[in-house]
């Protein structure tokens, strides 16, 4: 492996920076005719693959004691093959490159570092504490409407609604109470629940449901 200057590594990393085409690598769980890529590429089958728009905010790296480990920190758009992007990368810096250990740190709003240890949560249900977000704290880039008691219930029985016109093609149907309903996406001139939340059950005399 030739030796790596940092600047020089991370000049290469952001010119992989924005929009652009990134194709799947075999070992993926897309399917194509009907057949996994990764079970294809068990079989030694390799196919071609659709390349799909990706977006890649920011990616910079750090090297490490070893001369040939690095590590990296990458902010990219869903559907992002990071060990795809890193192999391009060895690819432009003209040598090879293995993924040896990624992990998600965030997902939209929500981080890791906003996580409980696994002794803080055994302790906050030990003392009755919450410690789930309510569904509705998941959907806050999605645009929300108001639906009616009829919607709601047709909603989650998978049925489709129709709505007033809307900017966007996926949003979040909430009750008057302001819990999450569902997850709806546009067709045609309606609405198709793709996600769907069970409705609230009722509350003894404790408090406690029922």
């Amino acid at each position: 492996m030739p030796a790596l200057e940092v600047d020089v590594v991370n000049a290469y990393a952001a010119r992989m920076l924005g929009t652009q085409l990134q194709t799947p690598p075999m070992v993926s769980a897309i399917k194509v005719g009907g057949q996994r890529l990764h079970a294809l590429a068990r079989q030694g089958v390799e196919v071609e693959r659709e390349p799909r728009s990706v977006t890649i905010s920011s990616f910079s790296l750090d090297a490490t004691e070893r001369p040939d480990e690095w590590s990296f920190a990458v902010t990219c758009s869903p559907g992002t093959y990071v060990r795809v992007l890193l192999s391009d990368l060895a690819v432009a810096l003209g040598t090879l490159g293995h993924l040896s250990a990624l992990r998600r740190s965030a997902s939209g709003d929500h981080a890791v570092a906003d996580a409980l240890e696994l002794d803080d949560l055994a302790a906050r249900v030990l003392r009755g504490e919450p410690v789930l977000a309510p569904p509705s704290a998941f959907v806050t880039r999605l645009e929300a409407v108001v639906v009616t008691g009829d919607q709601a219930s047709r909603l989650r029985q998978g049925q489709r609604v129709e709505l007033e016109e809307r900017d966007g093609d996926e949003i979040a149907a909430m009750d008057e109470a302001g819990a999450l309903v569902a997850v709806l996406r546009r067709r045609a001139e309606t609405w198709q629940p793709v996600v769907v939340l069970p409705s609230e059950p009722p509350s003894g005399p404790s408090g406690e449901p029922r």
